[in-house]
């Protein structure tokens, strides 16, 4: 698929056909995402893939329970993979004191898009899942405590009547960019 294409229209996948991507597929998804670039090249992201069934159903139903209940969804997805990332890096630790930014979001944001960049391109479909019960999901998966995990990206292929909707409404650039010392 042709890039322009590809970044403007990609959508969020929230059905999911029973088929399981292959591993080799999968592993073409977590490529693009390990290439992506880092601050300080600290590479902070790690990936831990659930595609055994019974894993995915304990993961899906402890960390979409009660308020998290939107995010069901991901019960259907034959594949979901647990972004987390290694917070006790210097680089990322120095810069959060001296900034105030946590530098490892901004890693595991370019990582994450390069992964369901990736998938959209070999014909999957992904959604990124920022609501859900983190601390169940962290038992669940037995993450080392140095690793805080930061979203779910569910992730499978749509099923075959799926029809992709049109994208929202995006802002025009004149809304949005301002050059040097532009008002706006």
């Amino acid at each position: 698929m042709e890039y322009h294409d590809l970044i403007t229209h990609r959508r969020s996948l929230r059905v999911y056909d029973s088929r399981i991507p292959a591993r080799e597929v999968i592993l073409s998804c977590l490529e693009a995402a390990r290439v992506a670039p880092s601050g300080e090249n600290v590479q902070p992201w790690r990936f831990t893939v659930i595609d055994e069934p019974d894993l995915r159903t304990e993961l899906a139903e402890a960390a979409t329970g009660g308020i998290y209940l939107p995010t069901k969804f991901i019960r259907k997805a034959p594949v979901i993979i647990a972004v987390s990332a290694k917070t006790d890096i210097m680089v990322n630790r120095i810069g959060t004191f001296l900034q105030g930014t946590q530098f490892y979001l901004l890693d595991l944001g370019m990582a994450c898009q390069q992964l369901v960049l990736r998938a959209e391109d070999l014909g999957l479909g992904s959604c990124y899942i920022g609501w859900f019960n983190v601390e169940k999901a962290r038992r669940v998966l037995a993450l080392p405590k140095q690793e805080k995990l930061v979203c779910l990206i569910s992730l499978g292929y749509p099923p075959p009547e799926y029809t992709k909707p049109e994208g929202h409404k995006r802002k025009a650039l004149d809304e949005i960019v301002r050059f040097n010392r532009e008002k706006s």
